[in-house]
């Protein structure tokens, strides 16, 4: 969503040696919808499982060469 839109008169002056024209800078802010980058309560729901599930995996498999180099 478009916040606020601020413009900057520059007036003409010498940079370096160079005259530089006077002029417009303009900036733009903006904010985000979040709500549509999070996901529903049920997308949560499998993500969080998969992850659970994945961790599982790793800390079995994580104990089995534990129990295998001893």
């Amino acid at each position: 969503y478009r916040f606020a839109e601020i413009r900057y008169h520059r007036p003409e002056e010498t940079h370096k040696g160079r005259t530089v024209p006077a002029h417009v800078e303009t900036v733009v802010l903006f904010f985000p919808d979040v709500w549509h980058c999070l996901p529903t309560r049920s997308e949560w729901e499998t993500l969080s499982r998969g992850y659970k599930q994945q961790l599982v995996e790793k800390l079995q498999g994580e104990r089995k060469e534990a129990d295998g180099e001893q």
